[in-house]
C-alpha cells in the first residue's frame, strides 16, 4: 500500500497561506527569507491521518485496516483510529450519502490531486484532499485534525484556492464541466458535524482575482503589509516589522 500524499509546497502562495497573502502581500517576501519551519508532532500527526484516509478512500479498505499504519515516524495506534480516523471515515460516508440524496446523482472521488493555476499565476498550486463530482454540484473537502479552534467553510480562502486551481489543472478540471455551482467543505472530528457551505462561480471568479493581485504586489518592496488573524501561522513572525513594532518606533 502507497499512502498518497503532497510533496511539495509552494514558496508564493498555497491553500494554507492564501488568506495571509491576500490579507498582506508583503508577507509572501519575508516568508521566503525564513528557514524551513520544524515539524512538530501534531503536523506529523495530521500527515499520518491525512495519508491514511486517503488510502481508506482511494483503495476502498476497510479503516481499522490502518491500524498500525506508519508514517513519517508515527504510527496509527488505537487510540488515534478511535478518536480521529473513524470518525473521519464515518462523516464522510454520512455526507456522501446525504449528497447522493440530496442531488439524486452517484458521487465521483478523486483524493489527494495536486492543483494548480498554470499561466494565470505561476508557483501557485497545493494538494486538494478530496474532490466530489455529484450531480450538478462540485464539492470540495478538506480534512482537519486538530482539537482546537473549530475551523469553518464559510468562506474559506483555502478551499476556495483549491477550488480555482482544481478547475484549471488538467487532471481535475473535468470534474467542474457544466458544473452548478460548488460547495465547500470542511470534516474535523474533533468538532462533530461537517462545516459546510454553498458558493458560486462568480464568487469564486472574485477570489482569484484578489489572489492574483496580492501575488502581483507581493513582488513589490513596499507592497501592502497587515496584521491579522493571518499572523497566527505566518513563520515571518521574527521578522516582522508589524509584529516587532518597528514600525511604530
Amino acid at each position: 500500500m502507497k499512502p498518497i500524499t503532497p510533496q511539495r509546497h509552494s514558496t508564493t502562495v498555497g491553500g494554507s497561506t492564501a488568506a495571509r497573502v491576500i490579507a498582506c502581500p508583503a508577507s509572501v517576501r519575508l516568508c521566503q527569507k525564513m528557514p524551513p519551519m520544524p515539524t512538530t508532532d501534531y503536523a506529523r500527526e495530521g500527515s499520518l491521518l491525512h495519508a491514511a484516509i486517503a488510502a481508506v478512500i482511494e483503495e476502498n479498505l476497510e479503516p481499522n485496516a490502518m491500524i498500525g499504519f506508519e508514517h513519517d515516524g508515527m504510527v496509527l495506534d488505537q487510540d488515534l483510529y478511535d478518536r480521529k480516523l473513524l470518525p473521519a471515515v464515518e462523516a464522510f460516508d454520512d455526507l456522501l450519502d446525504k449528497l447522493e440524496e440530496e442531488m439524486n446523482a452517484t458521487a465521483t472521488i478523486m483524493v489527494e490531486q495536486e492543483v494548480d493555476f498554470g499561466d494565470f499565476l505561476p508557483d501557485a498550486f497545493g494538494s486538494c484532499d478530496v474532490l466530489i463530482r455529484c450531480g450538478d454540484r462540485m464539492i470540495v473537502l478538506d480534512w482537519k485534525f486538530g482539537d482546537g479552534i473549530a475551523v469553518s467553510a464559510e468562506d474559506n480562502k483555502q478551499l476556495m484556492f483549491y477550488a480555482c486551481a482544481a478547475s484549471r489543472t488538467n487532471a481535475t478540471m473535468h470534474m467542474f464541466e457544466e458544473a452548478r455551482d460548488v460547495e465547500l467543505v470542511i470534516i474535523q472530528p474533533a468538532q462533530g458535524e461537517p462545516s459546510r457551505w454553498l458558493t458560486t462561480f462568480p464568487e469564486l471568479g472574485r477570489f482569484e482575482v484578489a489572489l492574483k493581485a496580492a501575488v502581483k504586489e507581493s513582488h513589490h518592496t513596499n507592497a501592502p503589509m497587515q496584521q491579522g488573524k493571518h499572523c497566527k501561522w505566518c513563520a515571518a513572525q521574527p521578522v516582522c516589522p508589524l509584529m516587532n513594532g518597528a514600525l511604530e518606533r
